[in-house]
């Protein structure tokens, strides 16, 4: 498990401590075991489309330290390319005030 866990800690980008703290903080989650193997493939799926989302001039949010992205379980993130929001459409003419 060390080395699984010291392979994502090593490609992620952002900030992070060393590999024993990061790790014992880690192992403190009930489910670390069940989760290691899903955190490399999300982080090269997560630095990927931050890459398409920059070739596209996108922006992109900083990287979260690493006890961030993994305390608050940032590999099961989906990505929403673009949000879409409907215009509404209100005449606020007919509204008023003083009813």
């Amino acid at each position: 498990m060390k080395e699984k866990f010291e392979a994502v800690r090593q490609l992620y980008p952002g900030t992070k401590r060393g590999l024993e703290t990061e790790l014992r903080q880690f192992q403190r989650h009930k489910d670390h075991k069940a989760v290691i193997d899903l955190l490399l493939p999300a982080l090269k799926a997560a630095i990927q489309r931050r890459q398409e989302r920059e070739k596209k001039g996108q922006w992109n949010p900083d990287w979260p330290h690493f006890r961030t992205w993994i305390n608050q379980r940032r590999w099961e993130e989906n990505w929403v390319e673009e949000v879409k929001t409907e215009k509404l459409d209100i005449n606020y003419c007919n509204y008023s005030t003083f009813e």
